[in-house]
């Protein structure tokens, strides 16, 4: 796997959790444990905290934008580059109003 949180996110997610376990149970590689155990523990439990009311706030109109707004957030959290509201706001502001 990756070193690339969000794609170690992407690659994982929507696997059923028992296959996982049994996946991590049966691995004799250690690198393939910590990144299932990384998914299991930490990555998958982070999601953006801006919502949409917030984006309209904002300026930014519902439509179809919003999904890939949101997942460039999600992969943004995930690889560690944004850590507060603040700065999700920052980063849409910057990317789609500026």
């Amino acid at each position: 796997p990756s070193n690339d949180p969000a794609c170690l996110y992407h690659l994982l997610n929507g696997v059923n959790l028992e296959i996982l376990l049994f996946s991590m149970a049966q691995s004799k590689s250690k690198q393939k444990q910590k990144a299932i155990s990384q998914y299991l523990i930490e990555l998958r439990k982070i999601k953006p905290l801006l919502k949409g009311k917030d984006l309209q706030k904002i300026g930014i109109k519902p439509g179809p934008v919003y999904s890939k707004l949101f997942s460039e957030l999600l992969d943004e959290k995930l690889n560690g580059r944004l850590k507060t509201k603040e700065d999700e706001e920052r980063f849409v502001t910057e990317k789609y109003l500026i």
